[in-house]
């Protein structure tokens, strides 16, 4: 039996989740093998332990009464000023500015391009264009971050 093998025989075996056969079996491996039986008996030992903290522990005193009252005084009260996402939904402001970030998307893709004046009649590169590529790349990310900042956020809620 492997250290692998061993660990979920172990565990199942303490769960009492092995049958009559199979946990007659383990306790054979661990007569033979004395640094199983070792880390068996540990295990023992802490479940043991464990069974015998108390099942609850009451504070000295009741801690909920002040946070209680300070929440029903000032709902919106921070360390400091209020932050903007207290005030404003959060939605609310991711959403507004993914609508900015997208305006400005569709205002530079709308320049035409300009022509070039270089050797040969050849078209340089439009700084515009250039920068648009670069937002788009851009917005793609700021939707993909957004999403998930969104998905993050369902979660919690």
């Amino acid at each position: 039996m492997n250290e692998e093998q061993f660990e979920t025989q172990l565990n199942a075996w303490v769960d009492g989740e092995l049958s009559a056969a199979e946990a007659e079996a383990f306790e054979a491996t661990l007569a033979e093998h004395p640094e199983f039986a070792a880390e068996a008996e540990a295990m023992q030992g802490i479940l043991q332990d464990a069974q015998a903290l108390p099942k609850h522990i009451q504070p000295e005193r009741n801690l909920w009464s002040g946070i209680e009252e300070r929440i029903i005084e000032n709902p919106l009260e921070t360390q400091g000023s209020p932050s903007i996402l207290n005030v404003v939904p959060f939605r609310a402001v991711v959403g507004l500015a993914a609508a900015v970030l997208i305006g400005i998307s569709v205002y530079y893709q709308t320049l035409p391009q300009q022509p070039g004046g270089s050797e040969g009649g050849a078209m340089t590169p439009d700084p515009v264009a250039a920068g648009s590529l670069a937002l788009r790349k851009a917005d793609t990310e700021y939707q993909k971050a957004r999403s998930a900042l969104l998905a993050g956020l369902d979660e919690r809620e």
